[in-house]
């Protein structure tokens, strides 16, 4: 189960009907109990389910029907009031280590107004509490420790009721772990290391232990690439900041990172060095009379093979500088939003050299392409050069902004990107931007 953030939405009573709403029509799809085990409605902006596979089965049909999006057990709307998730956990005795779930439906407490959705016994909820702090790799966090608060005051005896309900799903240790996290205040990576080794050389069944180990390990090495790329004025910064608010409202951990076309100073200065001219004082002179050009170095202007090894220099270097920028340790991040990524790389190799100084660059481009990252899921805001020379009257006129327009949709299907409309209302790019970006998850 994925922690929701919780944001306030521009309208919290129009949050609150919405959250009724759909609780009351998932209800309303529903045949037999399913456990509400994260926030009831109306509070939060997720409805967190644990369900069995004939109710699975109801919930996925009426969420396919609602509109809502799936990315796995999780199915999200996004409205003005914010996006809105269900998350679907799977009672199935596979995913639980070959023990029968149905002891935590036992007991359970229909909720106010609702036929089938019901509120778990203070036992099941620190046995799932338990359970999530293994699958998290001993981390309790805040809302499962608010949680576990919620109910030991609702039943100061639950510890004990709970050794029960865990003896027979085999989760002894994860309810042992869950207390002295709870009990303890410290978080620090060395206490959950603790928690997890303690855990594994405890007495729960290997079965159970290999499940849990199953779910708690990360579904990518890496993070997830989304890009947005696109002319100066088209929206990208203002939309990556939307993206990531909506995605820390959707409790996925997200980072943002700008990524400009580059030429190394110190590679300049070698290939300058390698001019001829510059070893005597009259050649230094001379250098220093000619325009200086800030893309390339006076010894590689001329010559057959001179500019186009600079220029495939200078594709190698962006392309290892993008790596390292996607590849760099980043704590806790499962999405990585580029303002700016390889295609924006490529239309600058492009334009830099291709038509302002007139170079054939086909092997340059097809060598960038070759050796530099593409993202999981990258977005072209489209706009004319006119539009984006009216909201940004900066560095371009519109005549190039015009050409690097073009240029910009030679690169849509070699990058495999998502062409939108950037004169779109913002709104409108924001929910398909965050759809799409769901759905890669």
């Amino acid at each position: 189960m994925s922690e929701v953030q919780s944001v306030q939405p521009r309208d919290a009573a129009a949050a609150a009907v919405r959250a009724l709403s759909v609780a009351a029509a998932v209800d309303a799809a529903l045949t037999d109990r399913v456990l509400v085990i994260g926030s009831l409605p109306p509070f939060g902006r997720d409805l967190d389910l644990l369900v069995r596979l004939p109710q699975r089965r109801q919930v996925v049909e009426w969420c396919v029907a609602s509109g809502f999006v799936p990315s796995q057990d999780r199915w999200a709307t996004f409205d003005a009031d914010g996006p809105y998730v269900i998350d679907v956990e799977h009672a199935e005795r596979d995913r639980w280590g070959g023990r029968d779930p149905s002891v935590l439906f036992a007991d359970a407490e229909p909720l106010t107004c609702f036929r089938h959705l019901a509120r778990p016994s203070p036992a099941a909820v620190l046995v799932l509490a338990g359970r999530s702090v293994v699958a998290r790799r001993g981390r309790l966090s805040a809302g499962t420790r608010a949680r576990v608060d919620r109910v030991l005051d609702r039943d100061p005896d639950a510890w004990t009721t709970a050794e029960e309900v865990a003896r027979q799903l085999g989760l002894r240790g994860a309810l042992r772990a869950l207390r002295a996290a709870h009990r303890s205040r410290v978080d620090s990576p060395p206490a959950r290391a603790g928690r997890v080794l303690r855990y594994l050389l405890g007495p729960d069944p290997v079965r159970v232990k290999a499940a849990l180990v199953r779910e708690s390990l990360p579904r990518r090495l890496r993070p997830t690439v989304v890009s947005l790329s696109g002319l100066d004025g088209s929206g990208k910064s203002t939309q990556v900041r939307r993206l990531r608010e909506a995605l820390t409202q959707l409790g996925v951990p997200s980072t943002d990172q700008w990524a400009g076309f580059a030429t190394s100073r110190k590679l300049y200065g070698i290939c300058s060095l390698l001019d001829r001219r510059a070893w005597t004082p009259a050649g230094r002179r001379e250098l220093r009379a000619q325009p200086l050009d800030p893309f390339v170095p006076p010894g590689c202007r001329t010559g057959t093979m001179a500019p186009h090894l600079w220029v495939g220099l200078a594709a190698a270097f962006n392309a290892l500088q993008l790596w390292w920028l996607t590849l760099r340790p980043r704590s806790r991040t499962q999405v990585l939003l580029f303002d700016r990524f390889s295609p924006d790389t490529a239309v600058k190799l492009d334009y830099f050299f291709g038509h302002e100084r007139r170079l054939d660059v086909r092997f340059e481009r097809a060598l960038f392409r070759l050796l530099a990252p593409r993202p999981a899921v990258g977005f072209l805001l489209a706009v004319p050069g006119e539009v984006s020379h009216a909201r940004r009257q900066e560095h371009w006129g519109p005549r190039e902004l015009e050409c690097m327009a073009q240029l910009y949709e030679g690169h849509v299907p070699r990058f495999g990107l998502r062409r939108l409309d950037g004169r779109r209302p913002a709104d409108d790019l924001h929910r398909r931007i965050l759809r799409d970006v769901w759905r890669a998850l």
